[in-house]
């Protein structure tokens, strides 16, 4: 189990150039943990092993780092079982992450997960992402499931004026513009078992209205 923990750790360097401190590996390797154990129960993931879980949805979830600029405020939409949302918490101490998710019961798990890992910078919202609404404006907006228009639709009402919308995608052939946002970055990357995925970085250029008119 060692051995992959250090595999893990070295991709992270060499795909996303995260240095994982010892307290953080902690904390991810006790959020898999659960993971596993309540996945008993529910449905989380699709990934049938722990070794699945690590190389594919975990490491996945680190790619976002290689484009997100500093923020004070950071929301997940979608945020599921937690991926990428509680990562990012566990990496950017000083973000206030925001983890969106309307399902009852993975919400539960996303509670649980932030009480067992005193993640006191993340809050789990239960509401449907279009829903929501946050008391101020939000720095980086991202979303792991969510298809890259639907998630710059949601993404435009809640951002600050120059915010950031954080795509997490399968690599594509051609770019495709996302109303009422400007491409800054892309970052392509080759998880294990030879999956070719890319994180994109937008920055917002207009308003919501602006979409549909």
């Amino acid at each position: 189990m060692r051995s992959l923990w250090d595999r893990f750790t070295s991709l992270a360097r060499e795909l996303f150039d995260v240095q994982l401190e010892a307290g953080e590996l902690e904390r991810l390797e006790r959020f898999v943990e659960l993971l596993v154990a309540w996945s008993e129960k529910i449905n989380l993931v699709s990934a049938g092993s722990r070794e699945e879980i690590v190389t594919r949805h975990l490491l996945d979830s680190l790619a976002p780092s290689a484009v997100l600029p500093d923020v004070t405020e950071l929301a997940d939409f979608g945020s599921g079982a937690g991926f990428p949302g509680i990562p990012l918490a566990v990496l950017n101490p000083g973000a206030r992450v925001h983890l969106i998710e309307a399902r009852r019961r993975r919400s539960n798990f996303l509670r649980h997960v932030v009480r067992s890992l005193s993640l006191s910078n993340a809050t789990v919202h239960e509401i449907r992402a279009e829903n929501w609404r946050p008391g101020s404006s939000i720095g980086a907006v991202v979303g792991r499931a969510i298809k890259a228009d639907v998630l710059a639709g949601l993404a435009l009402p809640v951002l600050a004026p120059t915010g950031s919308l954080i795509v997490m995608r399968k690599a594509v052939k051609a770019e495709t513009p996302l109303c009422g946002f400007l491409l800054e970055a892309i970052v392509q990357y080759r998880l294990p078992g030879n999956q070719r995925h890319e994180v994109a970085r937008y920055r917002k250029a207009g308003v919501a209205s602006d979409c549909f008119t």
